[in-house]
Formats: structure tokens, sequence, C-alpha cells
């Protein structure tokens, strides 16, 4: 009796224990910030600073930087897509890009958003010296839309500030990502 009271016991103590659960936006991160890395560490070895992107959609950023293109098209065909309802599964289209301090692997410096916000609000459009003294080799990036199984992805990355074609698509081939 006394045994099978301890076998009891153990057997609550190790089911009590909290379980970390990943929220699809963990688990998004995590795969946008092994694609950042790669490419980073690669294609793109000359960036010192990483802009953060903006916490809003992937479409309406793509939307906003140039909206004479159609993002949603170049999405579908993309990923071989027929609807637009098929947009919703991709990963990335929603989710929110959580880049913490540390999280890349080079010595890449991540402006974040506020940071960013908080210069312009101070110099307005006269900042652009203040940028690129405080900022050298400042890359952008756009989120990552990955598709259901993170093996391709459509990210832009460039020197600047800005996003000015369409962006890159990327796939996971013997774990490196590569450029299409």
């Amino acid at each position: 009796m006394k045994n099978l009271f301890g076998f009891i016991l153990i057997l609550l103590i190790f089911s009590c224990k909290e379980k970390e659960i990943e929220t699809s936006s963990d688990i998004y991160s995590e795969k946008s910030i092994e694609l950042v890395n790669d490419v980073l560490s690669n294609e793109y070895s000359f960036c010192e600073c990483l802009l953060e992107p903006p916490n809003k959609s992937t479409l309406q950023t793509f939307a906003d930087d140039v909206p004479h293109f159609d993002y949603e098209k170049y999405i579908l065909e993309s990923f071989n897509l027929k609807q637009k309802s098929d947009l919703k599964n991709l990963h990335g289209i929603n989710d929110t890009l959580i880049l913490i301090p540390n999280s890349l692997t080079t010595n890449i410096k991540i402006i974040y958003r506020k940071e960013w916000d908080e210069l312009f609000s101070k110099y307005g459009f006269d900042a652009r010296d203040t940028i690129y003294k405080r900022y050298p080799n400042l890359c952008f990036l756009t989120k990552p839309i990955f598709d259901k199984d993170y093996k391709t992805a459509i990210t832009d990355i460039d020197i600047g500030g800005c996003l000015w074609h369409p962006p890159f698509k990327i796939r996971l081939i013997n774990g490196k990502w590569q450029f299409d």
C-alpha cells in the first residue's frame, strides 16, 4: 500500500507540471528568425542593423509601400493557391513577428519600431543624416509569409528602408534557405 501511495504521488507530481504551449505566433516567430539568420549570414552579411517590420498584416505593409502592385495575386501565384480565402492558411499573413534581443545569430542590431518612430517624430524628414550615422548598413525586413509546412517563404530583406519590388521567394532546401 505504501508503494502504491508513493507511485500515485509521483504520477500526480509529474502530471500536474504545466506544459508551455507554443502559440502559432511563437512558432511563426521562431521559423522567421531561422530564415532571417540564414539569409543574413549569406546574401545579406553586410547588414549591421535590421529594422523591425511594422506590426500590421503583411498584405497591408505591401499595399502601403507599393499600392500599384497586386501583392495578393503575387502571393496566390507564388504559393500556387486558387482562391483568396486560401491566404488565411499561410503563416505570417496575420501572425505577429516577435524579434527579441540576441535572437539573431550575428551581431546585427535590431532597430525596434518604437525607436524608429521616436527618431522620426523628433527629426521628421530631416532624420536621414541621423539614420545613416546611428544605423550603419541598415536593412529592412517584411514579415515572412510561409506555406503550411514552412518550406517556402516570401519576404523582402534589403538595404534601405522600404519595399520597392515584389518580395523574394525563398525555399528551404537541405536545411538552408535559398532564393528561388
